[in-house]
């Protein structure tokens, strides 16, 4: 059930909505998690909420915690990851050291704010520091 708020606001119509429902708890404390989101009309703020809850259901996103991840963190979990399928432990060292290569530019950026022309520089940059194109090419398909 949703609880709709009306708030005072700088817009045409001088007041926003704001739409509060309940998400799924928290899988680790079991606490309430409340998903709230602001839209010029009921309407539109209800179809954020559902947008946002929708994601933490099918898919297990949670938006908050995604924008305070480094890409380092990333890396690493998504290397993790990719060791488990069955790829050869060389495959695995290769993809280790093509992720070193680009935390030594972009470890404690934010995954969200991590831009294609960012990304477009580094290679760039490997490019221009004469790295082998094989290297240039692995550490593109590491990209996470």
């Amino acid at each position: 059930m949703a609880s709709f708020t009306k708030i005072k606001a700088n817009n045409k119509q001088g007041y926003k909505w704001i739409c509060t429902v309940d998400g799924l708890p928290n899988p680790v404390t079991g606490k309430r998690n409340q998903i709230a989101r602001r839209g010029d009309t009921k309407k539109q703020a209800e179809e954020r909420v559902q947008k946002v809850l929708d994601a933490q259901e099918n898919h297990g996103i949670d938006t908050k915690k995604i924008k305070k991840l480094t890409f380092e963190q990333v890396a690493w979990d998504w290397l993790k990851t990719f060791s488990k399928s069955k790829v050869k432990k060389n495959t695995v060292r290769v993809r280790e050291k093509e992720i070193k290569i680009l935390l030594r530019c972009i470890a404690k950026v934010i995954i969200d704010k991590v831009t294609h022309k960012q990304y477009q520089n580094i290679l760039n940059d490997l490019d221009d520091k004469e790295y082998a194109r094989t290297t240039i090419e692995g550490v593109h398909v590491t990209e996470i």
